[in-house]
């Protein structure tokens, strides 16, 4: 008996002595998945193209399996989003030479020479932004730093790289964007550079400098074959409205040469009248041209007594710093220089040239008129650019809530009356929506993911301090999401 009871002793010392490295075995296993877990939560929040900010990790009862596996889920969504991203068009330019590149979009970039102060070749890399899915996926927001609305003429990402590295422009350069006219075309845009949120949406910051500045270069007073070329001090015309500088900037766009001529028809008490021949069709141009008729003198033109009755006045614009424009303009003193040559080889031969001369421009011009307008602005700095207008709405602004099942899903809205697509600042399960009109009727649109599915959902709604809820989401394959996207910002 003593025998059996030291052997059963024995056997139970063993087995408690194995239950106790067996515990400390799983406290090992579990202070190690925490350990694991809590690197998840600390690349989650360092994540640079993270839409939203990773909440904080929380262990409750949950499994860490299950912890994990929400963890991966928005790792997953955010990889998604970033992979449907617009694609970057790659350009190579000699510096020392002025440079035209053209994305796949329309968009047109100028660039002067030496506009970077490099002497041998720099990449630019050009992303166009101009569709309702573009704006979500590219982390877009139509509404400025400090919450003013904005309506989008597009948005385009350029940035330019010289052995590999990131360069600005030089001080005091700047590049010319034509951000093509999707649809009718406004007034009253200007040119926006990026800020910045701290959950890496792009919010935006007003360029002062980023309209285009008109001069006139040069009057062209002509009498039969008599000719007087005057140039001014090349002052912008401030005293145009915003409306008229739009439209000679219009006009501008569709002239190969930016010449106007204007037929003088009587000068009284120091005012000159003008003809509308030439402008039947386009009386507000022929009242712009003459406003500018009769500012000459502020513009440095000393035309005392060279106008009378049956003289043209030749109008030739352009941007005082763009150093395209002023190229153009050399073009055209070298042109008519030409002219100036033929008048040796007779009146006859000289009335031929000059006509086959003006039948080659309107067919320019023609051409020109038959392909896409353009909004024409310029920055100083690279980065994402936005060719937008303020949106003055009188209603009283809200901050309008949405509220979701999940921490992982991101909404946008879309404006019904203009092209505005606003991000939510989000926090736990609440996205805010600040300073929206009252009433400002759109779309929201809602994604996100679970167990390895994407799912999407669209509810029109009007700006309210109601809170919103209750989306009903519908499963989308990730290759169609772009199209779905555009389907249901559509009212």
């Amino acid at each position: 008996m003593k025998i059996i009871f030291i052997l059963c002793s024995v056997f139970l010392l063993l087995s408690c002595d194995e239950n106790v490295n067996t515990e400390k075995s799983k406290s090992s296993t579990i202070a190690l998945n925490i350990s694991e877990n809590e690197e998840v939560e600390n690349n989650l929040i360092n994540h640079k193209d993270s839409i939203t900010y990773a909440p904080q990790a929380k262990i409750k009862s949950d499994s860490l399996r299950d912890i994990l596996s929400t963890k991966d889920t928005k790792i997953e969504l955010d990889s998604i989003l970033e992979k449907l991203k617009t694609k970057v068009q790659t350009f190579t330019i000699n510096s020392s030479e002025d440079n035209l590149i053209q994305g796949k979009e329309g968009t047109q970039v100028l660039i002067p020479k030496n506009t970077f102060n490099y002497d041998e070749e720099v990449t630019l890399k050009l992303k166009e932004s101009y569709s309702k899915s573009s704006y979500l996926f590219d982390c877009l927001s139509t509404q400025t730093d400090s919450g003013e609305l904005l309506e989008t003429a597009g948005m385009i990402e350029l940035r330019a790289y010289a052995n590999s590295e990131e360069i600005q422009l030089t001080e005091d350069k700047v590049v010319t964007i034509k951000f093509p006219v999707k649809g009718e075309k406004k007034g009253d845009f200007n040119l926006f550079n990026q800020s910045i949120r701290k959950d890496s949406i792009v919010e935006w910051k007003l360029n002062t400098n980023g309209k285009d500045g008109f001069c006139l270069f040069e009057i062209d007073i002509k009498a039969g074959f008599d000719h007087v070329h005057l140039k001014g001090s090349r002052k912008e015309l401030d005293f145009l409205t915003q409306k008229e500088k739009d439209l000679l900037a219009r006009r501008m766009q569709n002239s190969i040469s930016q010449r106007f001529p204007l037929l003088c028809e009587s000068k009284e008490s120091g005012k000159i009248n003008f003809s509308s021949r030439f402008y039947e069709k386009d009386k507000m141009f022929y009242e712009l041209l003459s406003k500018i008729g009769n500012n000459l003198n502020s513009l440095g033109f000393d035309i005392k007594d060279k106008l009378r009755d049956d003289v043209t006045i030749n109008f030739t614009f352009g941007n005082p710093n763009s150093e395209i424009d002023i190229a153009k303009y050399n073009k055209i003193v070298a042109e008519r220089d030409k002219l100036t040559e033929a008048e040796k080889i007779g009146k006859k031969r000289q009335e031929k040239f000059l006509e086959q001369q003006r039948q080659a421009q309107l067919a320019l011009e023609k051409k020109l008129l038959e392909s896409k307008d353009y909004y024409t602005l310029t920055s100083n700095s690279l980065g994402w650019i936005n060719c937008d207008r303020f949106r003055n709405d009188t209603n009283k602004v809200v901050d309008m809530i949405v509220r979701s099942e999940t921490k992982n899903e991101k909404f946008m809205f879309y404006v019904k009356s203009y092209n505005g697509a606003l991000r939510a600042f989000p926090k736990e399960k609440n996205s805010t929506f600040f300073k929206i009109p009252e009433n400002l009727l759109g779309v929201l649109i809602g994604i996100k993911k679970e167990k390895n599915k994407v799912y999407i959902t669209k509810k029109k709604v009007k700006a309210s301090e109601k809170t919103i809820e209750g989306f009903e989401y519908e499963k989308v394959a990730v290759e169609e999401i772009k199209k779905r996207v555009e389907q249901l910002a559509k009212f």
